[in-house]
């Protein structure tokens, strides 16, 4: 019972972090594309995006999401059938099921939002909201370095 009050109450905690992580970057990627959507070129003038706030609360978050995306996919053997969710699997019963979902939908979450900031900011529209590039360049370091840890390559290679 205690099992299920945790995952309950962790659970949600968790899918509202990540609807607001997702709502925050939503806000100010489709900010950027309303004020260009008739603009072109697109210039800064005239802009008025999200408040800081909304950086604030997504930066927090995303760094949150982008360890788990980063923890997950070193726990990962490269290529492998998801290893790195064995951890969650490990118990019978739907718990270990619905931790496996919700970290599927984290990972789903990270990489939409972080191709969405990357094309909006940093692609086409980098000087409009910086904070929104920022997002793109960071998700793209952050990709490479969950690719680096999911293939593991500054792991020795082992003796087997």
């Amino acid at each position: 019972m205690q099992n299920k009050i945790s995952f309950i109450l962790g659970g949600s905690i968790a899918l509202i972090l990540l609807g607001l992580y997702v709502f925050t970057l939503g806000k100010m990627g489709f900010s950027v594309l309303e004020h260009c959507k008739d603009v072109k070129p697109c210039e800064v003038d005239g802009y008025v995006g999200p408040s800081t706030l909304f950086n604030y609360i997504a930066t927090t978050i995303g760094g949150l999401i982008s360890a788990l995306v980063i923890a997950h996919l070193g726990a990962s053997k490269a290529g492998g059938d998801g290893d790195g969710l064995m951890l969650l699997r490990s118990g019978e019963g739907k718990l270990p099921r619905l931790m496996t979902v919700l970290t599927i939908i984290y990972l789903v979450a990270w990489i939409v939002m972080g191709v969405f900031c990357l094309y909006v900011g940093a692609l086409n529209h980098p000087d409009i909201n910086p904070h929104v590039t920022d997002f793109g360049m960071i998700w793209l370091g952050l990709a490479v370095s969950s690719a680096y840890a999911y293939f593991q390559i500054n792991q020795k290679p082992s003796d087997n």
